[in-house]
């Protein structure tokens, strides 16, 4: 297949950078052609070969999502942010594991809905949220406010999966604000899974063709 277009962004980051890195996840396919996007954060390492049926099925992206009765407590802090987003209380937790893979038409008419329902544009809602206190502080959630908006206004176009009934995960997540200790433990796991392994980075989606590119 062809590769696609890819654009890197050069925009200068606004802050707080928690926040502007899910605007830059929202604003992806403005980056790209690509018709799927892939996103994985930079603390998660590939643990298997993947293929585009780990992702996508019958042409409708895979997105996992849990009921909030069977979810974690730590996880139920996100139902006021969805709540507020969407006028309605959720009734699912839709941020389950890394990767993530939208249809760009799925980011076109979340950022409309923004536009319609408050009036801005989704950076500046985003944004908007920040705590002048806290940078770090849970405001917004990219994947819980896109997966809750497609579970109500498009939810015959994906395919749902419950957490519980997915298959293994293709990749190890890391915790980035675990401190020190963590940091440290994750990090010896990645070396473990990397060592004397060729390293291929996903750099994008193409008509159901997952694109990788392997570093010489």
């Amino acid at each position: 297949g062809n590769m696609p277009n890819v654009e890197m962004c050069t925009t200068l980051p606004r802050e707080p950078g928690y926040l502007y890195q899910q605007v830059c996840k929202l604003m992806a396919d403005e980056r790209t052609d690509a018709e799927y996007i892939l996103y994985m954060d930079s603390d998660c390492v590939f643990t298997r070969e993947v293929s585009p049926s780990d992702f996508i099925k019958d042409g409708k992206v895979i997105w996992l999502y849990t009921p909030l009765d069977q979810a974690r407590p730590d996880q139920h802090q996100w139902v006021s942010v969805m709540e507020k987003f969407l006028g309605k209380r959720p009734e699912h937790e839709f941020m389950r594991r890394h990767p993530f893979i939208v249809q760009r038409w799925m980011l076109e008419e979340f950022r409309t809905f923004t536009k319609y329902r408050h009036g801005k544009t989704i950076e500046d809602y985003i944004i908007g949220e920040a705590d002048p206190n806290n940078g770090l502080a849970l405001r917004f959630s990219e994947w819980n406010c896109l997966g809750f908006f497609l579970w109500e206004h498009h939810r015959d176009k994906i395919s749902w999966v419950l957490d519980s009934e997915a298959g293994p995960a293709c990749c190890l997540q890391g915790f980035t604000h675990g401190g020190e200790a963590r940091k440290q433990e994750d990090l010896a796991k990645f070396r473990e899974l990397l060592e004397d392994k060729p390293v291929q980075v996903c750099v994008g989606v193409k008509e159901q063709e997952v694109i990788v590119v392997s570093p010489p």
